[in-house]
């Protein structure tokens, strides 16, 4: 299941705004290619395992995106299906720009696992459903095995408490007889 992550829609729309901005007329840019996806991704958070990106020009529906995306057209590797079709990139990051020469450029970015940090400590419990407050705490989680831990048991109906605060979470998990689990982890 791909999931939309805000900061890497951020990541996505950097790449969009500097590839317009590099086709104006007159523009002077640095690099017309755009600042390197890892030195967008490093500067909004930390990922592990697989990235990239792909690039449309002209199309803003999202249906003709993914069919353009899809079709691979004039690419006999067929890499942007390779790409989008790779069952180990989880996350998605969304960037639009109006483009002066091919009237738009999409850009779509992805990763197996990226952890936007929070700015300051959080707790949040939930049960049932997880609420926004909560995922965004498990987005800063840079570990997909307690990202698991904390998800899991929250499907389970079971509740889950998180403690965050930047460089550790605590995972306290209350199951159904009302006894407790606690997992830890910190990273620099």
């Amino acid at each position: 299941m791909l999931r939309l992550v805000p900061a890497l829609s951020l990541v996505a729309q950097q790449l969009a705004d500097e590839l317009a901005e590099a086709a104006a007329p007159g523009a002077s840019v640095a690099n017309p290619q755009g600042t390197p996806l890892m030195d967008r991704m490093k500067a909004r958070g930390t990922f592990s395992g697989s990235a990239g990106e792909a690039i449309v020009y002209g199309v803003r529906a999202p249906e003709a995106v993914a069919t353009q995306l899809l079709l691979s057209d004039g690419d006999p590797q067929r890499r942007n299906r390779s790409f989008l079709l790779n069952g180990d990139l989880k996350l998605a990051g969304f960037g639009l720009a109006e483009h002066p020469k091919h009237d738009s450029v999409c850009v779509l970015t992805f990763a197996t696992l990226f952890a936007a940090p929070l700015p300051g400590k959080v707790s949040v419990e939930c049960q049932g459903e997880a609420s926004s407050e909560f995922q965004e705490v498990i987005d800063a989680i840079p570990s997909e095995q307690a990202r698991d831990i904390a998800t899991d048991a929250l499907v389970t109906g079971k509740k889950v408490l998180l403690e965050y605060e930047p460089g550790s979470i605590a995972i306290t998990v209350t199951e159904r007889d009302g006894s407790k689990r606690c997992s830890t982890l910190k990273w620099s």
